[in-house]
C-alpha cells in the first residue's frame, strides 16, 4: 500500500464501470447497464487496497441493482 493514490483508485473505479457496462449501452435494457455497471465498480473496488464501507447511495427503495448503504468494499 505504500505511494497508494486513493484519487486514483476512485478513477479506476470509475472506469471499472464504465468499462463493465460499455457494451451494453443503447440496446433498450437499462436493467442490465445498472447491473453491469455495479459489478464493475465491485470488482474494481475489490482490486483497491482499502477497507471500507458505503455510507450513501441510490434509493434502496428501487428495485435496480446498486451497491447497498453498509456494503463493504
Amino acid at each position: 500500500m505504500e505511494d497508494f493514490d486513493i484519487a486514483m483508485g476512485i478513477v479506476r473505479v470509475t472506469e471499472g464501470a464504465a468499462l463493465a457496462c460499455s457494451k451494453l449501452l443503447g440496446r433498450g435494457n437499462s436493467g442490465e447497464v445498472d447491473k453491469a455497471a455495479v459489478d464493475g465498480v465491485r470488482h474494481a473496488f475489490d482490486l483497491l487496497p482499502i477497507k471500507g464501507r458505503v455510507v450513501i447511495g441510490e434509493c434502496e427503495l428501487d428495485k435496480s441493482p446498486i451497491m447497498y448503504i453498509g456494503e463493504k468494499v
